[in-house]
């Protein structure tokens, strides 16, 4: 007590004032003292009067006069430039909302950073499944991280997903926090890539497609065999020096594409060996690849571009075709009646839309076939804009005899005109 009886009898002789700025007027008071009576008026100052931020401010201070509503926090909530020639049409975007955090916790930059990384790995699994590598991408953001703005240490993976924006409220009456963040991904595989690789895919594909569609006058008939397609596409890119290089580049996005897609490409970026041979369908899969896809667009695309689409009746016929090895219970999710009899032409009269109830199983080739046929069918019909007097059909093609045992089969596109 006998220091603070001390400083007692001091404050009674001397000012405070005139100990910090004028203390030759206080006799009797050391050095040490001195410098202790400005110290703790100073921190005594800087905590009375020092901004917010400074003096360790939560979000639950911008409710400061007001009991009800929802304030927004203004150093989270914001929309990011995504360029210029951003259309959010061309993208998957995705929502995420926290459950309700303390507003006055001290941690909710760590919460932030949590939900993010963990919606962003949720986003990729279900939405970016189809079209990224996903176990790669999930990957790449667990170990580098990514920041707000979709800037990570890895450069490939801003180009595959980043966020749209971010958003933070703080309800006055309850003093919840609530973060919610939009995450978003293209919808087509070829904005991932590069511009040379972009345009030796396009080119390649038009160089199977060109003498069809440039003539003047469509075939009556026109049969695209998709794996015969995948396969010359490959020859032609791995004759290209160009996309051999780009796709051997540390930051090139084409590694973190689905893996059906890159098989479009001769070289893997990751080991920059040749790949295996491409392929449609896998033995016992019937769900189209990322590359089938973007092949079938492609030539539905170019048919409704043609005089003929508008002028006169074309249909369009899509036939799977099963593997020579025997199916066992394959589980089916699709559309489609599986059960049809051989070589019935089915037509699909709406819109794709999933609005079979639980899991079917596939249990032989020939229903297998028709599981292909329906997917690609479905695909087409949902290229093509209501009104067109295109009308698609599928069917199954069964398998086709002599062929080995492990190998798969695809599917053919054919175009007639007035079936």
């Amino acid at each position: 007590m006998a220091p603070v009886s001390h400083y007692c009898t001091f404050l009674k002789r001397c000012w405070i004032g005139q100990a910090i700025f004028r203390p030759g007027k206080c006799r009797g008071l050391g050095v040490f003292e001195r410098s202790a009576i400005q110290i703790v008026v100073t921190c005594f100052l800087l905590g009375t009067f020092a901004p917010a931020s400074v003096a360790g401010e939560t979000p639950l201070s911008a409710c400061q006069g007001r009991r009800e509503g929802k304030v927004t926090d203004t150093s989270i909530t914001r929309q990011y430039d995504q360029g210029v020639g951003f259309n959010p049409s061309q993208y998957v975007i995705q929502s995420y909302s926290s459950s309700p955090w303390p507003a006055s916790s001290t941690d909710l930059e760590k919460r932030r950073e949590k939900f993010e990384t963990d919606k962003l790995k949720e986003f990729v699994r279900t939405r970016g499944a189809a079209m990224l590598d996903a176990p790669a991408v999930v990957e790449l953001v667990e170990r580098n991280g990514l920041s707000a703005t979709g800037r990570s240490q890895d450069t490939a993976l801003p180009a595959v997903v980043r966020v749209y924006e971010e958003r933070a409220y703080i309800d006055c009456r309850s003093g919840d926090y609530t973060y919610s963040v939009d995450f978003l991904l293209p919808k087509n595989p070829l904005q991932l890539l590069s511009y040379p690789l972009r345009a030796a895919l396009e080119e390649a594909l038009d160089q199977n497609l060109r003498q069809t569609f440039s003539g003047s006058v469509l075939s009556d008939a026109v049969t695209f065999r998709i794996n015969d397609i995948v396969e010359q596409i490959r020859r032609t890119l791995a004759a290209n020096q160009r996309v051999i290089s780009d796709s051997n580049k540390p930051d090139a996005a084409l590694r973190l594409l689905h893996p059906r897609f890159r098989e479009l490409f001769p070289v893997d970026a990751g080991t920059k060996q040749e790949t295996q041979r491409a392929y449609t369908f896998g033995v016992g899969e019937y769900r189209l690849s990322p590359g089938m896809t973007y092949i079938i667009e492609q030539i539905v695309r170019r048919l409704l571009r043609r005089p003929e689409s508008e002028q006169g009746r074309f249909d369009l016929v899509v036939r799977g075709y099963a593997d020579a090895s025997p199916v066992r219970e394959i589980p089916y999710e699709g559309a489609c009646d599986i059960g049809s009899r051989s070589n019935v032409l089915t037509e699909l009269t709406a819109a794709p839309r999933n609005e079979r109830s639980g899991t079917s199983l596939i249990m032989s080739n020939w229903q297998l076939s028709i599981a292909r046929a329906c997917e690609g069918a479905r695909l087409a019909k949902g290229l093509i804009p209501p009104g067109e007097p295109v009308r698609v059909f599928y069917s199954g093609g069964g398998v086709i005899a002599g062929s080995p045992k492990d190998a798969y089969r695809g599917i053919e596109l054919q175009l007639e005109r007035g079936l």
